[in-house]
């Protein structure tokens, strides 16, 4: 069975490097996102 321990060390990092980016991206996009629901008038 793989895991991603097996994996070297550089793959790990970026893969941990792309999750990172990705979350921050929703995150963001969450973020900019509310205040419209809130607020329908306000423009982004």
């Amino acid at each position: 069975m793989f895991t991603l321990r097996d994996s070297p060390r550089e793959v790990r990092l970026t893969l941990l490097a792309a999750l990172c980016w990705m979350r921050q991206t929703e995150i963001t996009d969450s973020v900019k996102a509310k205040p419209t629901t809130l607020a329908p008038w306000v423009s982004t």
